[in-house]
């Protein structure tokens, strides 16, 4: 029965090919720029978040002030679903050195900040952080690894690979002492990364030096100083990036109303590309009710003309003994039919649509990225509702051809 109702819409279809035409092209004015519309919504916020996500600054949860945080403290943060990344850090005033570079005899104060295994940061541009075990396992002259802000590098002259001279001075048993140590610089931060004179070191080099300008001994240096106390070690403050944008919000809301830390993140920016969404969301679900509505009109239209056209010739098949059944389903094939080909051919415009806009914009984009995509998904779902809507819009249609009485045939005989 399906498939004599199927053969038989089929070839009316294809008799009337040019009022099939007309369908397929209405329902392509409608579909298309509801692809194009979703793609260029999912596109951008896309490439927004990709945006945000390539930059891990943006994952950066930075606590206000200084505090006094355990080891175990650490543990315990660290075992959060939300925490991607999180090392102690010593007091500002200790995490500081005088680099100086011995071909150009220029010395410059750099920010020191703790790194290791797993720094989203340095892991962004490929670069592989310096670790405690290079310090721990050192040879007596043997360089201690750093990598360095393009700005600092430039500011010293340096380039990767190049050998300098780390010094740290303090002030014991009121004499002013000074040490050197050789430093190696392992990578250079493009400028994009870090605006500030930075230097990323092994978390050991910082604790090291917080415990000689503390007037303590640091053996793996051989720099004198008190015996250092077996106390649990504690920290001014850290470093700390959410695993990803959504938890950046929730993690710092723990920090702040568990832990009482005053942090400050960069919640704006993730909050302006989830504002721009939902507005996009909206924006798109009105603009698609209007062109459901206008095409569910247009092919209930054409459904019921069809029927109102065909009457005498449905009713002639009802008097020469076919089912009610085919008749009914007749209308309905017909508007999948419509729906099946105008789906097509829209994908085929979508795609060399959203080809020419993404070459348009691609040179303000990342490799890689494209301002108009649809997942797919997307095109399943569209699909699907494409079907359905043409099916579900021609059964009053098909409603009417049920109730076509063959006695109208004999009548106008």
């Amino acid at each position: 029965m399906l498939n004599l109702s199927f053969r038989l819409a089929w070839r009316d279809y294809c008799h009337e090919w040019l009022l099939s035409l007309c369908s397929v092209l209405a329902l392509l004015a409608v579909l298309t720029p509801l692809l194009v519309l979703g793609g260029v919504r999912f596109g951008i916020i896309s490439a927004l978040s990709d945006n945000l996500m390539r930059d891990p600054r943006n994952l950066e949860i930075i606590p206000a002030g200084s505090g006094h945080y355990s080891l175990s403290w650490f543990e315990n943060i660290k075992n959060k679903n939300e925490v991607a990344f999180i090392i102690p850090q010593t007091r500002s005033i200790a995490a500081t050195m005088d680099v100086y570079n011995p071909v150009s005899r220029h010395s410059q104060t750099v920010e020191l900040v703790p790194s290791s295994a797993g720094d989203p940061l340095l892991e962004r541009w490929g670069i592989v952080p310096p670790l405690g075990e290079e310090i721990r396992t050192r040879e007596t002259e043997e360089a201690v690894p750093v990598v360095l802000s393009d700005i600092a590098a430039r500011l010293l002259g340096l380039k990767e690979g190049a050998e300098a001279e780390g010094r740290v001075e303090r002030v014991y048993r009121n004499n002013r002492e000074r040490v050197s140590l050789p430093l190696v610089i392992k990578a250079v931060l493009p400028p994009e990364a870090q605006q500030k004179s930075v230097a990323y070191v092994a978390f050991d080099l910082l604790v090291a030096l917080e415990d000689y300008r503390d007037g303590r001994e640091v053996s793996v240096f051989a720099w004198s100083g008190e015996k250092k106390p077996e106390t649990e070690p504690v920290f001014a403050t850290f470093r700390l990036y959410a695993g990803n944008l959504e938890e950046v919000i929730p993690l710092a809301n723990y920090l702040i109303e568990k832990e009482m830390i005053q942090v400050s993140t960069h919640a704006a920016e993730i909050e302006t590309v989830k504002n721009m969404d939902r507005a996009f969301l909206v924006i798109f679900c009105l603009v698609a009710a209007g062109a459901v509505f206008g095409f569910a009109a247009a092919i209930l239209s054409s459904a019921l003309a069809g029927v109102k056209r065909k009457s005498r010739s449905l009713a002639m098949l009802r008097l020469m003994g076919f089912p009610a059944a085919p008749i009914i389903l007749f209308p309905v094939w017909q508007s999948v039919f419509t729906g099946f080909f105008g789906y097509l051919l829209s994908c085929l415009i979508y795609g060399l649509l959203s080809y020419a806009i993404n070459t348009l914009f691609s040179e303000v984009l990342w490799e890689g990225q494209v301002i108009c995509r649809l997942p797919p998904a997307h095109f399943l779902l569209a699909a699907g509702l494409t079907l359905s809507l043409c099916a579900l819009t021609s059964l009053w249609a098909a409603r009417q051809a049920a109730g076509i009485d063959p006695a109208e045939v004999i009548r106008d005989l």
